[in-house]
């Protein structure tokens, strides 16, 4: 890479601080005649597929545009700022709790002029709830401040002040950007829309982001591991599982829409 085409990096002066599946006994006498023990009875007597998809399941009905794995992140992507306040809210804290205050503070100051400009006391009252809520207002409001003065640019990558090893990014000297939110920002957002996006290079520490990776790699038929990457391909068999749990996932978050 040439000197000219090299990206920039910003000053450090404004980086950031901070089933189990049941036993069926096969031929048992005298079981009881209970609800559960019926169901088992049928199981058992009763050859069921891996899922509705087995006989006509190809590799290719997972690869659509309206496959979604069920994580906040796919709902805030493609804007930049909304993804870091749920990462934000998301740190330390469930899902379940954190989503509907996530939703109050966009419903409430719903532009990153508007939450710079957010009175402390009256954010801090709804943060609330999911805790550390001093602490979460006062950054959330330097946060888009912060956004306000400097706006991601293409080209102008900085280093994390919290992980200098992680690789540069648009976002990396924003107030309360670490490991969880850089990861999230390269899986939804980052070069989505080229040909290598950068989810395919994250090993994120995140549980469910691991999971969701997992999942992801597995509508291209290959199978990951947190640590390692890509080790091998996926039988259509294994992709099916991944596509039915998904389903079933999916079909619980996003019918909340």
């Amino acid at each position: 890479m040439s000197e000219a085409s090299a990206p920039r990096r910003r000053s450090t002066r404004l980086q950031a601080a901070t089933s189990n599946e049941p036993s069926i006994a096969l031929g048992q006498r005298n079981e009881p005649t209970t609800p559960k023990a019926n169901k088992r009875r049928k199981l058992a007597n009763t050859a069921l597929p891996l899922s509705p998809f087995v006989g006509h399941f190809t590799p290719s009905k997972l690869r659509t545009d309206e496959a979604k794995f069920g994580l906040i992140q796919e709902r805030m992507a493609p804007d930049i700022w909304k993804m870091l306040i749920a990462t934000c809210l998301l740190n330390q804290t469930s899902g379940r709790a954190a989503v509907p205050v996530l939703y109050q503070i966009l419903e409430r100051w719903p532009t990153a002029h508007a939450l710079a400009a957010a009175d402390l006391q009256e954010l801090t009252q709804v943060i609330y709830p999911i805790g550390l809520y001093n602490r979460r207002a006062r950054m959330l409001i330097r946060f888009s401040q912060t956004y306000v003065d400097e706006p991601p640019t293409e080209g102008i990558l900085s280093c994390n002040k919290s992980d200098r090893a992680y690789v540069p990014t648009m976002i990396s000297h924003y107030p309360g950007v670490g490991r969880y939110a850089l990861d999230s920002y390269r899986i939804f957002i980052e070069n989505a829309n080229s040909s290598e996006p950068s989810w395919r290079s994250v090993l994120p520490l995140d549980k469910e982001l691991k999971k969701y990776l997992e999942w992801r790699w597995a509508l291209e038929g290959k199978a990951w591991d947190p640590q390692k990457g890509v080790t091998g391909d996926l039988s259509v068999a294994q992709q099916e599982v991944f596509h039915v749990a998904q389903l079933e996932r999916a079909s619980r978050y996003w019918s909340k829409e």
